[in-house]
């Protein structure tokens, strides 16, 4: 089982330090920080995103694409335009190419999380509304068959946690992009 599980908190800082602090465990779930992204937003509304990828990899690519369109879904576009331009320079590839993260218009983005991973509305609104100004959260695809205790030892370090839990189907479209991206590079 897989869920999309975001960890909010009202200080900007507070995502990050939580990140390394996790990572220094020794759980079986947190490998999948691996591919995790830490959000914050400074006073003044500037959006700092955290990759926890290879930037120099075809994964790392693939996986800024994915919470690239994320953030776009549940942000106000301007905020992670720098973000999708950032991605495509990962990646090598212009804003021409075509493909769920290929074409970099909003259309596409929403289309992608809505009719092929079908994220729920609510959970979109959720998430939107907790990042704000002065906030972060910590973004990450857990892929565990004990969801529960996970989310209980997490809630150790937020009250506020938001997670979907992912369809077998929805984690294949899921993977099947990211497979897509590995295998072929540029989509």
């Amino acid at each position: 089982m897989s869920a999309l599980v975001v960890i909010a908190f009202r200080d900007q800082y507070r995502a990050s330090e939580i990140f390394n602090e996790l990572q220094r465990r020794d759980w079986d779930w947190v490998v999948d920080l691996d591919q995790a992204v830490v959000v914050r937003i400074d006073e003044q509304s500037k959006l700092r995103v955290l990759l926890n990828v290879d930037p120099a990899g075809q994964e790392g690519s693939a996986w800024a694409r994915l919470w690239s369109s994320f953030l776009r879904l549940v942000m106000p576009h301007q905020m992670t335009d720098g973000m999708v331009d950032a991605a495509n320079e990962m990646a090598g590839e212009s804003h021409s190419q075509e493909g769920p993260f290929d074409a970099w218009t909003s259309n596409s983005d929403l289309v992608w999380w809505r009719e092929k991973i079908r994220v729920p509305e609510q959970f979109v609104r959720d998430v939107g509304a907790l990042i704000r100004p002065g906030s972060s959260c910590l973004l990450v695809v857990l892929r565990t068959s004990a969801l529960a205790p996970v989310l209980n030892r997490l809630r150790d370090y937020s009250s506020t946690i938001l997670q979907t839990l992912l369809s077998e189907t929805q984690d294949k479209q899921l993977n099947a992009l990211l497979t897509r991206k590995l295998n072929t590079g540029n989509g």
